[in-house]
């Protein structure tokens, strides 16, 4: 089961604990998005928000389990944002959607240099007010 994407090396399709268990935290926070569901209008705007995922340790490669989470569907949570198990969860049919703010790869800090207050540090009276 390989999908071809333009032209490219087919990739294999994954399920959710394929994905998850490649972050930290089992990929809990992360959004992920049924393939059936590119198709529709804006497609960015239909996927689940992972709560928790409770893997099967007994399954020697443990892409078993049950996973919760919240469905966002057109945008807006569904069902009153309760938390609600993910049926399908094991079926590879899933992606992890990015999210379409970019991360900042090296924050930019500012550092001031340090200012010595009192007699012989070069500060006057008025600029030592304000500090």
């Amino acid at each position: 089961s390989y999908v071809l994407r333009n032209n490219k090396k087919p990739t294999k399709k994954k399920n959710i604990f394929d994905i998850a268990f490649g972050y930290q935290n089992l990929a809990i926070g992360k959004k992920f998005q049924k393939m059936c569901w590119l198709y529709r209008p804006n497609p960015s705007q239909y996927y689940y928000l992972i709560t928790r995922i409770v893997p099967t340790y007994s399954h020697p490669k443990r892409r078993h389990g049950k996973v919760w989470g919240v469905l966002y569907w057109d945008g807006k949570p569904a069902y009153n944002g309760e938390e609600r198990p993910i049926r399908a969860a094991g079926v590879k049919k899933w992606r992890l959607l990015k999210d379409e703010t970019k991360a900042i790869s090296k924050p930019q800090i500012v550092v001031a240099p340090p200012v010595n207050v009192g007699e012989g540090s070069g500060v006057t009276k008025e600029r030592e007010e304000e500090l």
